[in-house]
């Protein structure tokens, strides 16, 4: 939202002055005007609600618009309200969508109710509306954060059965949970499971490794990652033998720039470079 917007709708915030903003941007046409209430519905939303829903009886009420205010009173924690704005959305013809219920999902994951998640999740699909990545993914991340991970296998096959790609969750979910052998079992298994993500998955622990301090353990990820000949994610390289360097395991960080370079010689050499 452009500065002069954010000024008018600061002095004073009232309905009189928002009313004036909308006024300015629906002068606007096109792509222009969509972008500017979209980014005055999702400035008030954060703490003057009713200024966003006045926003919005003004313009237009879209799935889009609703989103916004779904994220903002997720944020707060305010389940109940999120539900009467999705009943409010099918009331008007407003159809929710997966991004709808997928902030409320988070939402509850983040409080710890995981059984209400899987409800929702049942009652998406029961109303016609599919999981994507990122419904899995959150069900995923929060299940393994609290050591659920039954809950976490179960979507996981979930995910492959219908041809979709864990990202990070997984890794993430173990690790900041402190399971850091489940982490590294999980990459492992899913080497054999779906082969496409194995380089995304390994470079990412080697990330969480070093960003935790543990360069030697990140260092062991990378050698993994070329045992099984794949090739390691150079930035993490790169960062790590910086690292390693720094916390005055040369050694280390030598032999890791001798490893990677045999292996680039190798891969070279096989494809006819």
């Amino acid at each position: 939202m452009s500065k002069h917007l954010v000024f008018l709708v600061k002095n004073p915030l009232t309905k009189d002055s928002v009313a004036r903003v909308v006024e300015i941007v629906n002068s606007a046409s096109g792509g222009c005007c969509k972008s500017g209430i979209h980014s005055l519905i999702s400035y008030l939303s954060r703490a003057l609600f009713d200024l966003a829903v006045l926003v919005m009886e003004k313009t237009a009420k879209r799935t889009s618009y609703y989103n916004l205010l779904i994220g903002a009173k997720c944020r707060n924690g305010s389940f109940e309200d999120v539900r009467h704005l999705l009943d409010e959305m099918k009331g008007m013809g407003c159809d929710p969508n997966v991004k709808s219920y997928n902030f409320l999902l988070g939402s509850l994951c983040k409080s710890g109710k995981i059984a209400e998640a899987c409800e929702l999740i049942e009652i998406m699909e029961h109303s016609g509306y599919q999981p994507d990545e990122i419904t899995y993914e959150i069900i995923a991340y929060h299940a393994c954060r609290i050591g659920r991970m039954d809950f976490a296998t179960e979507f996981l096959d979930r995910m492959l059965l219908e041809g979709l790609r864990p990202r990070f969750a997984f890794v993430k979910g173990y690790f900041y949970s402190g399971q850091v052998h489940g982490a590294h079992r999980f990459v492992a298994e899913m080497c054999y499971k779906d082969k496409s993500s194995a380089n995304m998955n390994y470079s990412l622990l080697a990330s969480l490794f070093q960003k935790s301090g543990k360069f030697v353990d990140g260092y062991s990820i990378l050698v993994e990652v070329m045992e099984k000949g794949l090739k390691p994610n150079f930035p993490v390289f790169v960062k790590l033998v910086k690292n390693l360097h720094r916390s005055g395991r040369r050694d280390i960080a030598k032999d890791l720039k001798v490893k990677v370079s045999k292996f680039a010689g190798v891969v070279s050499k096989t494809s006819g470079g």
